[in-house]
Order: C-alpha cells, then sequence, then structure tokens
C-alpha cells in the first residue's frame, strides 16, 4: 500500500470576515482543503467555528452531511457539476456557506521498473524486461488520501501471437504473471495495461481513513524499442 500526500497536508485555513454591526451573523470561520472547492464522489472533513455554541443543525442540498464531534462534519457531495449550499441553523436563524463541486483529476499509472519509473510510453527492452509494479498518480487534487491499486490486466502483442494474463489482483506483491510476461519482452513489441482499477480513501486530520470509492482508470500501452 502507498500512502500518498499532497500539498496543503495542513488543512487551509480560511478566515471569513463574517461578523456585522449587530453581530448577526453565525459563522465565523470554516476550514477545509481547499477554498470553497468540494469533490463528487468524495467525503470530505469540514469544520465549522460558530459564535454561538446553540447552532440547532447543519443541512446541505447536495449529497449528505454528518455531525462527527465540536464543530467538525463529514461532507459528501454525491452531484457532478453544480454548486453545493450548506445551510447552518442557530434555532429560526441561518446562514449559508456556498461551495463549488468538480470532479477528482484524472489518474494516471507509471510503470516501475526496478528503480527506474518509466514515464514514457516508449521504453527499452531491458528497462521493460526489469518491470516491477503500476504506481497510481493523482495531481492537482488537495485532499489527503491513500490510493491503493486493486486490479489490472497485462496483454503482450508480440510477433508469435497475443498474450493475455488474469487479473492482477495483488499488484504489489511479485513477482507475479505480470513480471513474467514482461520478461519475454523484445524490440517491437507493444503491452498493453487495462482494467485498471484503483481505490481512493481520503483521510481527515488525524490520518483516519474516510469513505473509499474505486476509479477505473484509461488503458496504457508501452512500446518497447
Amino acid at each position: 500500500m502507498k500512502i500518498m500526500t499532497f500539498r496543503n497536508q495542513t488543512l487551509f485555513m480560511i478566515c471569513m470576515v463574517l461578523s456585522s454591526c449587530g453581530g448577526t451573523k453565525i459563522i465565523q470561520s470554516f476550514r477545509t482543503n481547499q477554498t470553497d472547492v468540494l469533490y463528487a464522489g468524495v467525503e470530505q472533513v469540514i469544520y465549522l467555528n460558530t459564535k454561538s455554541k446553540k447552532t440547532s443543525k447543519v443541512t446541505t442540498n447536495i449529497g449528505t452531511i454528518n455531525h462527527v464531534d465540536s464543530n467538525q462534519y463529514l461532507i459528501y457531495p454525491d452531484t457532478l457539476p453544480g454548486k453545493l449550499t450548506l445551510t447552518i441553523w442557530n434555532g429560526k436563524r441561518k446562514e449559508d456557506l456556498l461551495f463549488r463541486i468538480k470532479e477528482v483529476p484524472e489518474i494516471k499509472v507509471s510503470v516501475h521498473s526496478g528503480t527506474k519509473v518509466l514515464n514514457s510510453t516508449i521504453v527499452s527492452q531491458e528497462d521493460f524486461k526489469a518491470f516491477s509494479f503500476l504506481v497510481p498518480e493523482i495531481k492537482n487534487f488537495d485532499l489527503n488520501c491513500v490510493i491503493e491499486l486493486v486490479h489490472y490486466q497485462i496483454t503482450r502483442i508480440a510477433k508469435e501471437g497475443i498474450s493475455t494474463t488474469a487479473f492482477i489482483t495483488k499488484p504489489r506483491s511479485g513477482p507475479n504473471e505480470a513480471n513474467n510476461l514482461a520478461k519475454k519482452a523484445v524490440a517491437g513489441d507493444s503491452y498493453l495495461f487495462e482494467e485498471i482499477e484503483v481505490q481512493i480513501s481520503t483521510l481527515n486530520s488525524d490520518k483516519n481513513r474516510l469513505r473509499s470509492f474505486n476509479v477505473r482508470l484509461s488503458d496504457v500501452v508501452y512500446y518497447v524499442r
């Protein structure tokens, strides 16, 4: 399992100047991983600092929100695209916070070959023969998370024919069929990685896992020169 921690490891504080002359505002500040952005299909932590401890409830017009403890909530947007309205109630008074809902950025995989990372899809025979495992990577994603490769298949397309492995379901515990197939690589071969699926678990500030979700990735072809 590879723990992948991205930028903004400490939660980004958004200080909202919400106090007015009459002191009618409910929310003093809130903090989440990135300004006003939430990700569809991802459970995220949000902290609400209120002027009063008498906040009666917090509701969302999209997805669900659950109160964890004190000022901590778990919010789960389930619609894309759109805007989410978080409503904080204090008795009969209420106040809204607005968020944008975005897609999870694209996840890509790279081949690890021994101590090398093969970022190009055109690779040498020697490098591909030393294929170790696939590593998923996600960029421009401001949530701390764990990404685990669930499974994939690898197909070798060569002059003598086509060879396909069964699902590789323990991708990091080699040697396996994929490693053995890669050792047969010769110049002119193509290797197709398909049915690639990863599981993403978001983390809270204490590094505890929140709700997990699976993502199917695009196929990747490597050409052996």
